[in-house]
């Protein structure tokens, strides 16, 4: 995923007004109901950061913002949640929520996207691919950001959410940051006591930032998402 501006993720998941005519403004609902709060430096909880992933793969697909809001809306009543396309059954029911909404929706994009029993899979089979459940709740819990072949997950019940070694939890960005700095691979795997394929398969690359204009000082309502790389 590409760099986004918090403007726009900031319309995601809060609400905002815009003008629609002279001294006329018209207002704009969240997508969800995000579950850190939206005043403030921007700041994105697990469920969060997996909804804007789904709406991110709409969008490239090139379904419209206001069918992803309807369908985010018919996905809160079904599912009776607050972050709709978090749900496990969103695999098998997001198809027909769409197709409802596609109805009333005149969007030619969603209309093309359900019509086929394929398209619909393949634009979220992806993210379902690099997305563990929660076994009781159902809910999205743990993110694969590079495919399960790599063993790198964000779980946020695990080192408060950053980027880890799966099987070791250490951060990513805890063995990159020395190698990046200039100690050899071997010598940071020494210190963290790791296999020294896992120092030379977890550089630290952006996924997705998310910044604003500095607030204060040296503040800058970042948020980072890591992505690995090798070394």
């Amino acid at each position: 995923m590409s760099k986004l501006r918090t403007g726009r993720i900031g319309r995601w998941v809060r609400a905002y007004s815009y003008p629609i005519g002279a001294g006329t403004k018209s207002s704009s609902p969240p997508i969800f109901a995000a579950d850190r709060p939206t005043e403030g430096p921007l700041a994105l909880s697990f469920l969060d950061l997996v909804e804007i992933l789904f709406v991110r793969a709409f969008l490239d697909r090139g379904v419209s913002m206001p069918t992803i809001r309807r369908a985010a809306v018919e996905g809160v009543k079904i599912f009776k949640v607050t972050h709709p396309f978090c749900p496990k059954r969103f695999e098998t029911d997001g198809r027909g929520i769409f197709a409802n909404v596609a109805k009333d929706a005149g969007d030619e994009a969603i209309v093309n996207l359900v019509s086929s029993q394929a398209v619909f899979p393949d634009v979220i089979r992806p993210l379902f691919k690099q997305i563990d459940y929660d076994i009781v709740s159902e809910m999205a819990s743990v993110w694969w950001p590079c495919g399960r072949d790599v063993p790198v997950v964000l779980d946020p019940t695990r080192a408060f959410g950053t980027p880890i070694v799966a099987d070791r939890g250490v951060p990513t960005h805890v063995l990159a940051g020395p190698v990046e700095a200039g100690d050899s691979p071997e010598l940071v795997a020494r210190w963290f006591e790791v296999p020294i394929a896992d120092v030379r398969d977890y550089d630290v690359r952006h996924l997705l930032e998310i910044e604003e204009l500095p607030k204060k000082g040296n503040e800058t309502g970042k948020v980072n998402i890591y992505v690995p790389k090798r070394l």
